[in-house]
């Protein structure tokens, strides 16, 4: 598994929320397990600047300890880290072309993202869990005070701090928003990047919603932009916190990228049913290894019963239950399954009346669903419409672009599903942007025409 190295520092006591955030320490690498039985990480790249630059650290470096301490996995590395601030000194053991050195090394701060057009203002919140970082990113030059779009992201744990990732999808989303005159928003789930807290894959669904309900709040007193143009974009997961969050707020408009638009269920069963098809396993063994995961997953997420109790029931579904867990599979007891979550996020998820959700909003909605997008169906995205347009007719539209559930471009699911087996990543598709500009053009053009 390759990874890019982001590192969490703890909060010490004593320290008041009334102070910034300071930036996290940064190794600055991106790492891989080792092939085999060996222990250690495989350095893959050094990012100019960081820590492991100024200690000439190279590509193909195998880290063996750090002041000492084996090293296990990326995120053992990661963990160990986590202990120490900005400016401390430590030792590295490592292997180079065969040979062990040790090596010291000064952890140095995080950099700051850059966008040619745009200035990154960095901010916290706070909510049940703890401090998150926020990002508030503004276009350069003078005029009236700018809509903003909040960008809210999905369900796993990765950080939405962009410093390394501009030419990535929500990079590039940020970029076409700058140029057609929009800010941005983020916010950091707990325990990623800078924010303090609850480590994030100890939190559940409740937790994450309260985080981006506390961005929301912020974002509403925020004096550098335009509050009356606050629009919220929920990315997979992300377009069901949305509308949760957005309820009773002012907001000017919410959109949904490849979400989910029924019961969390139902939805996994039919994720389930199209993704086996896709990888080519015969009908009547899908029906079979769909019709035992829905079992199973009624009782784990929308019942009590934990993982021993569902696997003593059902223990041919073992196999099911360790695909769901991914590399968490030799893990007892098992308490994250789908995403890396707990299983107390999915219950939560589980409970969640889509219809009711998407009624209570009041602005005009628009939920776009990309063609090659095998995580996410057409059919989810066509729902939420009619919840909407039930109450509210013609606030509420679909469209659909020629791109994967990651904004690469695909013109149907097998393509993208078999981009994702071989890890070949297409250009990434425009129209996924322009889609979303041109809405927000348009909302933002019917208002200063009313």
């Amino acid at each position: 598994m390759r990874c890019i190295f982001f590192l969490t520092l703890l909060w010490t006591s004593g320290i008041s929320f009334a102070q910034e955030l300071p930036r996290r320490a940064f190794l600055g690498i991106a790492m891989s397990d080792p092939n085999g039985d060996s222990p250690g990480i495989i350095v893959d790249r050094v990012y100019e600047g960081s820590s492991a630059a100024a200690a000439d650290m190279i590509a193909k470096d195998e880290i063996l300890e750090l002041d000492g301490k084996t090293i296990t996995t990326p995120s053992n590395l990661i963990a160990l880290l986590a202990q120490y601030q900005t400016g401390d000194k430590l030792s590295v053991s490592l292997k180079r072309k065969g040979k062990e050195k040790k090596i010291p090394l000064v952890l140095t701060g995080f950099p700051e993202e850059t966008y040619p057009h745009a200035r990154v203002h960095y901010g916290q919140v706070k909510s049940s869990t703890g401090r998150h970082r926020s990002f508030l990113s503004i276009p350069k030059g003078k005029g009236p005070k700018r809509p903003v779009v909040y960008i809210i992201q999905g369900i796993d744990c990765g950080s939405v701090d962009l410093a390394f990732n501009q030419q990535g999808g929500i990079g590039q989303l940020i970029s076409h928003l700058h140029a057609k005159g929009f800010a941005t928003y983020r916010v950091e789930k707990s325990g990623i990047g800078d924010s303090k807290g609850i480590p994030c894959e100890e939190c559940n669904f409740v937790d994450d919603e309260d985080a981006f309900a506390a961005g929301l709040a912020a974002l509403m007193t925020e004096e550098r932009i335009d509050t009356s143009s606050i629009y919220l974009l929920g990315l997979s997961m992300g377009g069901v916190w949305g509308p949760r969050i957005a309820e009773g707020k002012p907001i000017k408009g919410l959109i949904a990228y490849g979400t989910i638009g029924r019961s969390f269920l139902d939805y996994m069963e039919i994720n389930a049913r199209r993704q086996a098809l896709l990888a080519g396993t015969k009908a009547e063994v899908v029906e079979a290894r769909v019709s035992l995961g829905r079992q199973m997953q009624e009782h784990l997420y929308g019942g009590v019963w934990g993982v021993d109790a569902v696997l003593e029931k059902y223990p041919e579904g073992e196999p099911l239950i360790k695909s769901w867990a991914g590399r968490r599979a030799d893990d007892r007891p098992l308490r994250h399954l789908h995403g890396g979550r707990r299983i107390e996020f999915n219950r939560q998820l589980a409970k969640v009346d889509f219809p009711e959700v998407w009624q209570k909003v009041r602005a005009p909605v628009l939920t776009i669903w990309g063609e090659g997008d095998y995580v996410s169906g057409r059919e989810d995205h066509q729902l939420i419409i009619d919840y909407v347009n039930a109450v509210r007719p013609g606030t509420a539209e679909m469209k659909t672009v020629p791109a994967d559930h990651w904004f690469f471009h695909a013109e149907n699911m097998e393509e993208s599903y078999q981009n994702r087996r071989t890890r070949t990543n297409p250009p990434l598709e425009i129209a996924v942007f322009e889609t979303i500009t041109d809405w927000l053009t348009l909302q933002e053009k019917k208002d200063s025409d009313g």
